[in-house]
């Protein structure tokens, strides 16, 4: 009886959810989060199958939960995972950033900590943003919310300046894309890391 009671829940949260993603635009799902003709990788290239949209959108959520859940030890509870998740992944489809890199950036930046204590140079929140960028792109550093729509948002703005995803984590870590120092080598390597192993089975 337990469980066929779990099994129930189980089904119910799948059904929520797919409601949930139908009812988001069909804009606002990609086909594919990166492949060999997009020349920056970190954009995401937009199709028209609703079906696969869904279930790639789930997925994606998915492993970006997973993601939080292995960073944080198993510390926050399954909705404030799913929560976060679905937030992360709704900002950077709003930029057409792949939610991945946005994760990777989170998870080098603060461990997807918001009430991480500043940095010692003064960095906020889960993308760390300086509050001279804040104020730049009008967010408020200390809302959840606001500082991950700020940082995808300001890594957007870098990787249409620069047209390259490693110059624009460059001049994200260090506020500039050169010289490298090694702090800012060892945070691409991070970054990079984690993209590519989140990316995974996503990629074609």
């Amino acid at each position: 009886m337990k469980k066929i009671i779990i099994l129930l829940i189980i089904l119910l949260i799948i059904l929520l959810m797919i409601i949930f993603l139908t009812n988001t635009r069909e804009e606002d799902f990609p086909e594919i989060l990166s492949q060999t003709q997009i020349v920056n990788p970190s954009r995401i290239e937009l199709h028209h199958d609703t079906d696969s949209h869904i279930r790639l959108a789930f997925s994606t959520i998915y492993r970006i939960g997973n993601e939080i859940n292995f960073w944080h030890y198993g510390n926050l509870s399954p909705e404030r995972i799913r929560n976060k998740a679905v937030q992360i992944y709704l900002i950077s489809k709003k930029y057409d950033i792949c939610p991945y890199l946005t994760t990777a950036i989170g998870i080098t930046e603060s461990n997807l900590t918001h009430n991480v204590k500043p940095s010692r140079a003064g960095a906020i929140g889960i993308m760390q943003l300086m509050p001279a960028t804040a104020e730049y792109l009008n967010v408020n550093p200390y809302d959840r919310n606001e500082n991950i729509e700020g940082g995808v948002k300001f890594l957007s703005e870098l990787i249409d300046q620069y047209g390259d995803v490693d110059k624009a984590l460059s001049h994200y870590n260090s506020g500039s894309p050169s010289p490298l120092t090694q702090e800012t080598i060892n945070y691409l390597w991070n970054v990079n890391n984690l993209w590519d192993s989140m990316k995974g089975g996503n990629q074609n």
